[in-house]
């Protein structure tokens, strides 16, 4: 059922999101596109926000808090999983694989590659200290608007 706290979750997340993707982006070497990186973060924001933040947001604080920081763990390694078979589908229509096999290790190494960028401090402050917010952002909410 949609409720304000699901919405204000949403948004947010979407916000931390895209703000994560893009310092990662700006990491990037020159030359090197981040193609839809910030978009499919932003996505995966509003459905980890409406989904698992603003779900349990009404009950407590605490709740509240550590919801937000899974919201942000989830969007995290969703994001990662997403660009890494995007990535790993575009290289196998370019015949680089011999196998399926050979296609899910290169998505592993693929993902952990893009983990070592995401686990750079700021990266990972905006994507801890805006889950805390952002789960007690919706706990606010949802004690305002019942």
């Amino acid at each position: 059922m949609p409720t304000a706290a699901r919405l204000i979750s949403a948004i947010v997340f979407a916000a931390i999101g895209y703000a994560a993707a893009h310092l990662a982006a700006l990491t990037l070497e020159e030359g090197v596109s981040a193609g839809l990186v910030r978009e499919v973060a932003a996505g995966m924001g509003v459905v980890t926000g409406w989904f698992i933040a603003g779900k349990h947001a009404p009950r407590s604080w605490g709740f509240g808090a550590a919801y937000g920081l899974n919201a942000s763990a989830v969007l995290l390694i969703s994001t990662l999983v997403i660009l890494s078979a995007a990535e790993m589908f575009a290289r196998s229509l370019k015949g680089r694989y011999d196998g399926p096999m050979e296609g899910l290790e290169a998505m592993i190494g693929i993902a952990l590659d893009w983990a070592v960028v995401v686990l750079m401090p700021p990266i990972m402050a905006v994507l801890v200290l805006g889950g805390l917010a952002g789960g007690l952002l919706a706990h606010a909410v949802s004690r305002v608007w019942r």
